[in-house]
């Protein structure tokens, strides 16, 4: 009898992009951005870009796991979650993708904003921007508001500073003020003015108000505001 053995070779797979945008991500994570740059098409441009990353979003670290890569004979790209830690305990996460190229049988990262975040373009870059909270109004159970944010503006008066203009300053504020205090008096504002070592305060007005006397006062000497 004979037996004929017959042996079937098989041809691996070349590595796809995976490895090289792990390795891409393990150097960003330690900082080494000198590193990720040196894995791709651009290491000069793709060196700034990382920097201006991190300096942005003033980054105290980062990280990123690749969730799967895929290609096509010389192209390819690989998806990730990027996590950055942020100033004051902040964690910023968000899906993204490195586009790949293979050169000379080498997988490289395509280098271009978008590597960083999916919606940036060219000559954008990462940059991190607090604003503040908007000011909550206050509304009782039928929704009428009750409580509703405004800038309010302080008005005072330092007679030391207004010197020899104490009387006609102190006149000025009295006639702007009557309006919303009516016992308001120049003579007595200005005695009592007189007898404080600090700014004495006079009255709080809303913007609308404030509008309505700032010419009147601006350039009275002595007069301190506004503030809020």
């Amino acid at each position: 009898m004979l037996l004929v053995a017959g042996a079937v070779a098989c041809t691996p797979r070349p590595d796809g992009p995976g490895p090289v945008a792990e390795k891409f991500f393990e150097a960003l994570a330690k900082g080494d951005t000198a590193a990720a740059a040196k894995l791709t098409d651009d290491p000069d441009g793709a060196k700034v870009g990382l920097d201006q990353a991190f300096s942005g979003l003033q980054a105290t670290s980062f990280k990123a796991a690749v969730n799967g890569s895929q290609y096509t004979q010389d192209t390819g790209s690989a998806d990730a979650t990027y996590t950055w830690q942020l100033p004051r305990k902040r964690v910023w996460t968000y899906n993204g993708r490195l586009e790949m190229l293979r050169t000379a049988g080498s997988w490289q990262v395509r280098w271009a904003p978008s590597d960083l975040h999916p919606k940036l373009g060219e000559r954008q870059m990462l940059s991190l921007r607090t604003d503040p909270a908007k000011r909550a109004t206050v509304n009782e159970a039928g929704g009428t508001t009750v409580l509703a944010p405004a800038n309010l503006y302080r008005i005072a008066f330092d007679a030391s500073k207004a010197g020899k203009s104490l009387m006609s300053t102190a006149t000025a504020l009295a006639d702007a003020i009557r309006p919303y205090d009516d016992t308001m008096n120049a003579a007595s504002l200005a005695e009592q003015a007189s007898a404080q070592t600090s700014p004495m305060d006079l009255i709080t007005l809303r913007k609308d108000d404030w509008d309505k006397v700032s010419i009147a006062l601006e350039t009275r000497p002595g007069r301190c505001g506004p503030a809020w």
